[in-house]
């Protein structure tokens, strides 16, 4: 498919089509990379005959813009711009009309233009922007990537006691997701980078197990001990594997998922499982991402909608039911009553009544006003001053948990440093609890008195006393701390290079 994609581009430069065969070219080295040499000369000679007639080439280019319908090359056409250094027409572009569909960028066809113009002038990922109180507590706020805000709690402020971890399991690569099988007293873990399935003898921390996944990209794992069946994603073929818990031979490839299912969470009571589908990702200037991941699903996953959940039966090993949700709900949570999801693009909630799954209740969580900040950059071409003002944003959904004996949901905040209480009777935030930088994911023990929450940028878990609604210990953790399992008073860790392992169980006496 890459190589009669590249000889498409190479026919239309031989009839003299320099600029289509310049914006295929971009889509095809994003979508596909690692091609050799060939891909960025022939790019290189197709620049090169545009700029012969650049004046016929940025007409032509505007005209795409307006009549294309495919964002990724949207993208490729102002990456040409911008490369000629004729950010005038960069700036007017934002006030055409357009036929792709605006919900393919992040906040919005123009927002994404004034992206493209933030990233001419930005010069730190990091950028500090000053201190500001959040929730009564003093952070520091950052710019990231052009586009978010960042509020990370000052070091004065992080006074709960950091506990070291008691054991570790070091892979040297990325591990995703962890389960534990009381049975084969085995922790299983998902390596995405690997395409493998890892079962580890819970007492020596011996590997004693191995899957070889039919496809890569893993990502969450779940587990129903009475069937003896564990269920994990392949993110990238879009389907669910489930396998035998206790040979790891894989057992089917389960089908009826849209684009890159994610986090698995299982109500073993009623044998069903939820997952979340994450979509494409939303196409950012100059990434690869989306170029990448549009060609990775299967045709029938790209039919589907991303904006959705799915519902497995455990025992027939099928999709039961698709639930709508927002956009990119990388979180999501299953109790007896009630599925819900939080929609990391959206910054909401949905939760659906197990009861009645005909209809679900959306929360708006932007309870961070969004900042304009204004630019000014000069037009190299014809070196008059482009004025223009990128709305920044903040991402406050990124880990959920449902608390049915409370009848409350805690949202992890990722941007903020906040663990967000969700009322569920009344659809409201209710309360926020400060905890540390970046967090991820976030779970409860089974008597929901404890809630931990990964804090990816800080490793480390803050640990809130439900009760008390307060973070009181910080739990170190290995780099870039992700989705977190607890079994019994075991919690396991994920991260960069492996799983940190901790015993809570002493942590309330610690706690007072």
């Amino acid at each position: 498919m890459p190589q009669e994609r590249f000889e498409k581009c190479q026919t239309l430069l031989d009839r003299g089509q320099d600029v289509a065969a310049l914006v295929n070219l971009l889509c095809l080295w994003r979508g596909d990379p690692v091609r050799g040499n060939d891909v960025y000369q022939l790019t290189d000679v197709a620049f090169k005959s545009c700029l012969t007639d650049y004046a016929k080439t940025r007409d032509q280019l505007i005209q795409w813009i307006q009549e294309t319908e495919a964002p990724e090359e949207v993208d490729a056409c102002l990456t040409i711009l911008i490369n000629f250094k004729d950010y005038s027409a960069v700036r007017s572009c934002r006030d055409l009309k357009v036929k792709v569909d605006s919900s393919s960028f992040y906040m919005g066809y123009a927002d994404y233009i004034d992206h493209h113009l933030t990233l001419l002038v930005w010069k730190d990922d990091n950028y500090y922007m000053g201190d500001t109180q959040l929730r009564n507590i003093k952070t520091n706020v950052y710019a990231l990537s052009g586009s978010y805000l960042a509020f990370v709690r000052d070091k004065e402020e992080t006074t709960p006691p950091l506990i070291e971890p008691e054991r570790e399991i070091d892979l040297g690569t990325r591990v995703w997701a962890t389960a534990f099988d009381p049975v084969t007293r085995r922790y299983i873990l998902t390596l995405p980078d690997e395409g493998r399935v890892l079962g580890f003898n819970a007492e020596t921390l011996e590997e004693e197990m191995e899957l070889i996944s039919p496809g890569k990209g893993l990502r969450g794992i779940g587990i129903h001990t009475g069937l003896r069946r564990g269920f994990f994603n392949a993110e990238f073929i879009s389907t669910m594997i489930s396998f035998d818990l206790d040979t790891f031979k894989v057992r089917k490839e389960i089908a009826g998922f849209s684009r890159r299912p994610e986090r698995i969470y299982v109500n073993q009571a009623t044998n069903t499982l939820v997952t979340g589908n994450l979509g494409l990702p939303t196409i950012v200037p100059c990434g690869t991402d989306y170029q990448s991941f549009l060609l990775r699903p299967s045709p029938e996953a790209n039919k589907r909608k991303s904006k959705t959940m799915n519902l497995v039966d455990m025992e027939k090993e099928e999709v039961i039911q698709t639930l709508p949700t927002g956009r990119r709900p990388t979180a999501v949570d299953i109790s007896a009553k009630y599925v819900a999801a939080g929609n990391f693009y959206d910054n909401t909630l949905t939760i659906y009544e197990r009861s009645n799954l005909n209809k679900s209740t959306t929360i708006p969580l932007n309870f961070i006003r969004n900042i304009d900040i204004d630019y000014k950059i000069e037009d190299e071409s014809s070196g008059k001053e482009i004025n223009f003002t990128k709305k920044f944003r903040s991402r406050v959904v990124e880990g959920i948990t449902i608390l049915e004996k409370r009848n409350l949901i805690l949202v992890s905040g990722y941007d903020a440093c906040l663990l967000t209480i969700v009322d569920i009777g009344k659809r409201s935030v209710v309360g926020m609890v400060p905890v540390d930088a970046v967090p991820f994911d976030v779970i409860a023990d089974e008597a929901e008195k404890f809630a931990y929450v990964s804090c990816n940028k800080m490793n480390s878990v803050s640990v809130v006393d439900l009760d008390k609604m307060k973070e009181v210990y910080r739990l170190k953790t290995g780099d870039s701390p992700q989705d977190l399992t607890l079994a019994g008073n075991i919690l396991l860790v994920p991260h960069a290079t492996g799983v940190t392992i901790h015993d809570v169980g002493g942590l309330a006496g610690r706690m007072g």
